[in-house]
């Protein structure tokens, strides 16, 4: 079920109204980068606005950086993967 999104540009605070089913995707849409929600400030590449029922959320997405980890990270006690 999509939701619509205001995706907010933060170098041009160019705003985009998208339909998505979540922010990531909204910003994918508006932006086309992928972008996720942790991140140092300096990497901060949009703010996605989405008006619930009873109130405005707002998630500020990052861009990934070379050290940005993709997976989860392991269960402990798991022995690492052999080549």
């Amino acid at each position: 079920m999509a939701k619509t999104f205001r995706v907010v540009e933060c170098s041009s605070n160019a705003t985009l109204e998208i339909a998505a089913r979540t922010p990531e995707e909204a910003a994918y849409a508006a932006l086309g980068q992928r972008l996720v929600r942790s991140g140092h400030v300096s990497m901060l590449r949009a703010k996605v606005y989405h008006d619930g029922i009873e109130a405005c959320s707002m998630v500020r997405l990052y861009e990934i950086t070379p050290g940005t980890r993709k997976t989860k990270k392991p269960l402990v006690g798991t022995a690492p993967r052999q080549p």
